[in-house]
């Protein structure tokens, strides 16, 4: 059993396992889609998750990248831009905002607009 408590820094955190998660494919990926629903549902409290098959090699990785814990976030602007005011666009990078917990890796909530 493997338990999650609160990160110690930054928003979220990562679970990796040798071989990925035996999870349902949708479209070829085992990702959640929140915008568009497709894919597995989100994990709930409780859930067990089996860990796939194990790869041959063993994975390239030496190190992993440390974010700053404070500073400005980089503006990518993506596939939905048209649900967007222009005037909203305009706004995004000038305006301060305040980062929540209604955020995943899509989007970050908005407290004023929720």
């Amino acid at each position: 059993m493997l338990r999650i408590g609160t990160s110690s820094s930054g928003v979220r955190s990562y679970v990796a396992a040798r071989g990925g998660l035996a999870v349902p494919v949708t479209l070829g990926s085992g990702s959640r889609d929140t915008l568009a629903g497709l894919g597995p549902a989100s994990l709930a409290v409780g859930d067990l998750v089996g860990v796939g098959r194990a790869a041959v090699t063993l994975p390239l990785v030496d190190h992993a990248v440390v974010r700053a814990a404070a500073g400005p976030l980089r503006v990518v602007l993506g596939p939905r831009e048209d649900r967007l005011a222009p005037e909203s666009v305009r706004m995004l990078p000038s305006t301060p905002w305040t980062v929540t917990s209604a955020a995943d890796r899509v989007g970050y909530g908005w407290p004023d607009l929720l």
